[in-house]
């Protein structure tokens, strides 16, 4: 018998006893398994010094709002207890940087005596009255959304979504709800509708794949342009958790891809570019994005595009064309061009002849780099 085993059997008044061990809060192991993790092979000791030097304190913490109290505090008690008189411990604070991200939250459903109901043990024929599905007879009451919780049967299946859906499109749509720190509202519809811009944006892959196989007949810069803005744009989203904006900047990009498909011909940087804008979706779809960058290029060894900072700066504008005060057309020209300049374009492309017959032009109001309206009688 082991020195463990022998101290845990004890005889007390002459009954054989076992002393209980499992006596600490699950809070105290929480509270310091980011040290563990640091020399998460060693068998003798908790953590080394060296290691814990390298790799604390953890530069960002992404926790629930239920960490952002008790965890927490517990965490830095912890370290700062470890800290206090010890010179083999020189870490003042566990975590840089905090970032408390908000909770999944769906509807609640309760049966006529007040038990909780799971969403897949109800239905409903117009999405406004529920009812059992064992029990059509017997209606279901529907709570305000919550928190998911076991306690309360609001939870959805992750692996049933993932496998009638995809993760991809699973992470869209939670990304897509709402910025991060605030509460994702669960939506079947989202789902849907996620999924299907995945599907669409594997269609405009295989387009895309089909044109850059053409002669190469011209150098985009406008596509240069929109590549490096995007990659910026993305950069700081991910920098400052606007993981919405992501999601935003993913329709942007099939839109204007979407218009590439028009010109339907090659352009010497349309693969490049278009490689880059897949790296850069990667965190957010990582297995499309995986397979539609395989058809493109068999590298490996891939690495995060770099800003052209020359391409930040627009050097052209888009005119909006209102026509007493409603928008008729638009068109894109260099900055910092006159009105007279602007009226001969929008002249010379008859970009609004047919909402100006009949009509006496009054005035004209420019607003530099941004509209012009025509006043018509």
């Amino acid at each position: 018998m082991d020195l463990q085993q022998k101290w845990k059997e004890v005889v007390i008044d002459g009954k054989k006893c076992t002393r209980e061990t499992d006596t600490l809060d699950t809070f105290v192991d929480s509270s310091w398994y980011f040290l563990r993790f640091c020399s998460a092979l060693n068998k003798d000791l908790p953590f080394e010094k060296d290691e814990i030097n390298y790799w604390m304190p953890v530069d960002q913490y992404i926790g629930g709002v239920e960490h952002a109290i008790l965890h927490l505090l517990y965490s830095r008690f912890f370290v700062k207890a470890l800290s206090l008189d010890n010179k083999e411990f020189d870490i003042k604070e566990p975590f840089k940087g905090l970032f408390t991200q908000g909770m999944v939250c769906h509807e609640t459903y309760k049966d006529d005596q007040e038990n909780w109901l799971s969403p897949e043990e109800i239905q409903s024929k117009d999405g406004k009255t529920y009812f059992l599905k064992s029990n059509p007879e017997r209606k279901v009451k529907v709570g305000p959304p919550e928190a998911m919780s076991k306690s309360k049967k609001n939870t959805i299946d992750p692996q049933n979504i993932i496998d009638h859906y995809g993760a991809d499109a699973v992470r869209f749509f939670i990304l897509a709800d709402s910025p991060p720190e605030r509460d994702v509202q669960w939506s079947d519809e989202g789902m849907i509708s996620a999924h299907k811009f995945i599907q669409k944006f594997w269609n405009l892959n295989e387009e895309i794949l089909k044109i850059t196989k053409l002669e190469t007949k011209f150098y985009d810069e406008e596509l240069e342009i929109f590549t490096n803005q995007t990659i910026h744009k993305v950069n700081l989203a991910i920098k400052n958790f606007r993981y919405n904006l992501l999601i935003a900047t993913c329709h942007e990009i099939y839109s204007f891809f979407k218009k590439i498909l028009e010109k339907k011909s090659n352009s010497i940087n349309l693969k490049q570019n278009f490689i880059n804008i897949l790296i850069i979706i990667s965190p957010i779809v990582p297995h499309i994005s995986n397979e539609c960058l395989k058809q493109f290029t068999s590298d490996e060894n891939l690495k995060w595009p770099l800003v052209n900072e020359k391409y930040l700066t627009q050097e052209k504008c888009e005119i909006v064309i209102q026509v007493n005060g409603k928008k008729r057309n638009k068109f894109s020209i260099k900055k910092n061009k006159g009105k007279n300049e602007i009226l001969e374009h929008i002249d010379n492309h008859k970009l609004i002849d047919r909402y100006l017959v009949g009509g006496k032009i009054l005035k004209t109001i420019y607003v530099q780099d941004k509209l012009i309206n025509y006043i018509v009688k």
